[in-house]
């Protein structure tokens, strides 16, 4: 099953790797990229076969899969971020506003995981509109497909 998971996938490791030159490990790839072309396939709304066309042609293809590699980014970014903002959330739920150990201090503020999480989608918003406008894929009118 999981080959067949992979062998339809918009963007591979490889091109992930070596031509968007992505620094994720492949584990940490297979987990996000599922996430970033359902959320691609969330808001293009489009027939498949559109998508399809579109990556037949070179400088389409190339806008859709920076975008999914990008949205990959995003969402290992925002992991990381999440984790903090819940680690925040638990120090200040005992109360603690910072902590200080020899010459390191570190003050929590108000950002909660919510907010995180918004952000992150946001961000995804912003990547989606800047690569797939100019392809009629945010496209939310009527089309002759």
């Amino acid at each position: 099953i999981i080959r067949q998971v992979r062998s339809v996938r918009m963007v591979t490791y490889e091109y992930y790797k070596d031509i968007y030159k992505g620094e994720a490990e492949e584990s940490t790839f297979d987990k996000y990229v599922i996430e970033a072309e359902i959320e691609y396939h969330n808001y293009t709304l489009k027939p498949k076969k559109m998508t399809d066309d579109l990556l037949k042609d070179e400088k389409s293809a190339l806008m859709i899969k920076t975008c999914i590699c990008k949205m990959i980014d995003n969402l290992i970014a925002g992991a990381e971020l999440l984790k903090l903002a819940k680690l925040s959330d638990k120090k200040q739920a005992l109360g603690v506003k910072s902590e200080s150990v020899k010459d390191h201090s570190i003050s929590y503020g108000n950002t909660s995981t919510s907010d995180t999480e918004q952000d992150i989608h946001s961000n995804n918003i912003i990547i989606m509109n800047r690569y797939l406008a100019r392809l009629g894929l945010l496209y939310r009118g009527a089309t002759n497909v």
